[in-house]
């Protein structure tokens, strides 16, 4: 198994690990469990839902659990356990595929298994965790997507199944949708208007998505028993029309709950929502949806530092990291729903995290300060490499590149330059020049080439500093110990 897959599989048993012991307590329907879980169970009966303000794909995926297992407590707990088991690695791709280093994501990811209301939504049958999980893939696949020259037909026609997905589980899936079209149109800029990229943005945004959401309504249409396509067309119309009605309950919905929140308040914990309370004998046993405060605290703060220290120095990981969270939170002071809750913000904490990570791998490397230029802004501009002595070295920047045309998300400073090392190829182990995770180990095959660095016009800059000029006939040895070289060559 390759190292990235045993992470993958290393940040999946850990979330698992606190997600499915006990998956059978409390032995009753708590919470919002008295609308969903029951409503999964009527979906198998053929009973019109209870619950009918949310689209029905996440309670169609609970009900999925009671058909297999029946009505019981840990039945309709189980697939809620497993999405939330599942964000580990999705997160972590993503965090690999955003952050400047392997480091970072794995920091990044620490500090999502670690939230409490991420552990406690993957513990009961609510629709939170289902909207996460589809809102972190679609952006998984849409940075995917973007870094190719050309659009692939395939990587669009996933993204759009997995916005579908988010969106037919919760509405508030709108906020990454909107978020995701900006990182769309940011990165492809005037290509985005091609003809061919224009029909692909359509299929992935409006068209799969529109018709997703259309068929999750398909089990609530067979409760009739239409005959014929008439019959099935008047209950197509039916379900569009009802979404005219969910608007309208949340739109005018004016009850009270003694756990209500502003959205103002959410960072700072100021009302977690207690989901479950018991108390007899000698003890009290009870659930609340709280946030590691260390997160929830710092969110706010690191995602202002990675949102302007990203647009300072123009660092686009860090634009992302801090727009990606104040888009998916600040647009919950314009909705026309009053009745909100602390637990709504966690759609928004991955990209918290994703700051925090960063924040905390740039601590790490050597205490670099939080706000200066990163290392790789002190290169002058117009050198490809430091190594263009080098007669081995064959670096080049990419033909037509661009600041979109190279927004790749990649992690390896070298992977902008093509170096002889033999067979031609160069590391692509990481970024990680402290030696931390074994990303730039200097093999004997290695040390045979010059030590290169991007060019700033043909990759994405990440915040590790570059090596500096050395002659090809460096020695594995000497080669390890090339950061402290390059410190005293920069200070001096």
């Amino acid at each position: 198994m390759s190292r990235t897959g045993r992470l993958l599989l290393g940040v999946a048993i850990l979330a698992a690990l606190f997600r499915l012991p006990g998956l059978g307590y409390p032995g009753e329907e708590y919470f919002d469990e008295v609308y969903h879980a029951k409503t999964a169970r009527q979906y198998l009966n053929g009973e019109p839902p209870t619950e009918w303000v949310h689209p029905p794909t996440a309670k169609l995926l609970i009900a999925g659990g009671v058909a297999l297992f029946g009505y019981e407590p840990w039945a309709w707990r189980l697939v809620p356990a497993l999405a939330g088991i599942l964000i580990a690695p999705v997160f972590l791709l993503l965090a690999r595929r955003v952050l400047a280093s392997e480091r970072a994501a794995l920091f990044a990811t620490l500090l999502l298994l670690m939230d409490g209301v991420y552990l406690v939504q993957s513990r009961i049958a609510m629709t939170n965790v289902f909207a996460v999980l589809f809102q972190l893939t679609s952006m998984l696949l849409l940075l995917r997507a973007v870094a190719a020259d050309e659009l692939r037909v395939a990587d669009m026609a996933a993204l759009g199944l997995a916005l579908g997905l988010a969106l037919s589980t919760r509405w508030t899936s709108l906020f990454a949708w909107g978020f995701m079209g900006l990182v769309y149109l940011a990165v492809r800029r005037a290509r985005a208007f091609r003809l061919r990229d224009l029909a692909l943005g359509a299929l992935s945004f409006v068209v799969l998505p529109a018709l997703v959401y259309l068929v999750s309504y398909v089990p609530w249409m067979a409760q009739t028993h239409p005959s014929g396509l008439h019959a099935w067309w008047d209950r197509a119309l039916a379900a569009v029309a009802w979404q005219k009605d969910i608007w309208g309950y949340h739109a005018h919905l004016d009850a009270t709950h003694t756990y209500f929140s502003p959205w103002w308040t959410w960072p700072f914990l100021y009302r977690p929502t207690w989901y479950f309370w018991f108390s007899g004998g000698d003890f009290v046993r009870g659930i609340v949806a709280l946030g590691n405060p260390a997160i929830w605290w710092a969110s706010l703060p690191a995602s202002v530092w990675a949102l302007a220290v990203g647009i300072r120095w123009r660092d686009p990981r860090l634009v992302f990291c801090g727009a990606g969270y104040f888009l998916l939170y600040l647009p919950w002071g314009l909705s026309p729903r009053t009745l909100n809750f602390s637990h709504y913000l966690l759609e928004a904490i991955p990209y918290a995290c994703l700051s925090l990570g960063a924040l905390l791998d740039r601590r790490w490397n050597v205490g670099q300060a939080i706000l200066r230029a990163p290392t790789w802004s002190r290169w002058p501009r117009s050198s490809c490499c430091s190594c263009r002595s080098s007669p081995r070295c064959r670096c080049r920047t990419r033909s037509g590149a661009s600041a979109s045309r190279a927004f790749r998300w990649r992690s390896d400073p070298t992977a902008s330059c093509s170096v002889a090392l033999g067979s031609g190829r160069g590391s692509r182990r990481g970024s990680d020049p402290r030696g931390i995770l074994p990303s730039w180990r200097c093999s004997a095959r290695r040390s045979r080439a010059s030590c290169v660095r991007p060019s700033p016009a043909s990759s994405i800059p990440s915040s590790w500093p570059s090596p500096r000029r050395r002659s090809p006939t460096r020695s594995p040895k000497r080669c390890a110990g090339w950061w402290r070289s390059w410190r005293r060559s920069t200070t001096s």
